[in-house]
This record gives structure tokens, sequence and C-alpha cells, in this order.
């Protein structure tokens, strides 16, 4: 899925502004969004229709998504996952009320029982991300795609985001870092002194 989510190296957009001082929250309504996103209750509701909340937050329109602030799309992942999960219904958001009788949350998903798969790459392989561009929801940006780095260091077996997210099962593989530099995500202008890290799957990697 390419969108105005997926932003890395686009131009146009005006430098970054970097506040002095900048404090944790700039509200107080900030603190409690992050706080109901760790809950392990709306982290229940999220796991059965997501591995995380990405998939919600870049179904944002672009307007609403250059618009909100961090934590704005974060509530607007909150509302959306509760939403599709059957947790709470729409009428319910706006006034914030349980309306009778109380919604029931579906079961959650079964879990993964397939063997955790080897991991074909270890730190220090040379590893190029795959040049894809899927109509679903991936975690591989954009910018990194067709691109070598080098993998940084394993995370064992995770839930796969980009099938779960579509509803195709956790699909369970190993998980890396992987370190790009700035001039081959950037070309030239990169500083040669910088690096990027991403985590990725591996159906996201190939061997360069």
């Amino acid at each position: 899925m390419n969108g105005i989510h997926d932003m890395g190296g686009m131009h146009g957009f005006g430098s970054i502004t970097v506040e002095p001082n900048e404090p944790v929250f700039h509200a107080r309504w900030e603190s409690r969004v992050l706080a109901l996103a760790l809950s392990p209750t709306l982290g229940a509701v999220r796991r059965r229709v997501a591995a995380s909340g990405r998939k919600q937050i870049e179904c944002l329109p672009p307007a609403d998504y250059l618009r909100t602030s961090y934590y704005e799309k974060w509530l607007e992942m909150l509302i959306a996952t509760s939403i599709e999960s059957g947790a709470v219904t729409p009428e319910e958001i706006g006034p914030g009320t349980i309306l009778p009788p109380p919604a029931r949350l579906p079961p959650a998903p079964a879990a993964d029982i397939a063997p955790p798969r080897i991991a074909t790459f270890t730190p220090g392989d040379r590893v190029r991300a795959k040049s894809l561009h899927p109509t679903y929801h991936t975690r591989m940006p954009r910018y990194v795609r067709g691109r070598v780095g080098i993998i940084a260091a394993h995370h064992g077996t995770a839930i796969f985001d980009d099938s779960r997210a579509r509803g195709a099962g956790d699909a369970l593989q190993p998980l890396y870092t992987v370190r790009f530099t700035a001039q081959e995500l950037w070309g030239p202008q990169g500083h040669p002194a910088d690096t990027i890290h991403v985590e990725l799957w591996e159906d996201h990697l190939e061997p360069a």
C-alpha cells in the first residue's frame, strides 16, 4: 500500500521544526491516549483486527493524515480498531456512552501454531528489500524497497503484520533490524555518516 503515510524521501513538505525543550506531552489528553493504547484491554481489542494499529492509521484520508498530530493519529487508530473489532459501535463513540445491549466482542483469532521458521539471515548479512508494491497494508516502507542494507539484529520470531492486517493469520516468521546508509536510500544528497535502521520481516528480504 503506497500512500501519504509513507513520506520517507518525499519533497515539498518543508523543513522539520525542532521544538526546544519539547515536553513529553503537549496536553493532558495525549497522556490519556498513550495510556489507552498501552492498556491490556484495548491491546486485546486491537489483536482481534491487526497485530498493530498501523493499518488503521494508514487508512486516514491524506488531508487528515497531514493535519493530525502524532497522538491524534493514535486516537483515530483506537477508535477505528474498537469499531472494527465490535467492541463499540459508531453511535457510541460520539456521546461516549455504551448503548444497551452492550457490544459483545467476537472471539479472538486462533493462535498460529505453525512451527517457527528458521532464520535465513544473521547479523552482518547483506540483504535487499524486495521491490514490492502490494495493494494491502505492509510494514515495509516504500523508500527501502529495492535498496541494499545490512542485518543489524535478529529479533526471533514475530507475528507478520502484513498477513494479520489482511486477515490471513499470524504467519509467524523471523524479524530483523536492517541498517541502510542514507546515501543508499536518498542518493548523493544523503549524509555519508547517517544510517537508517528499519525493522523488516523475512518475507520482505532477499539476499543481496
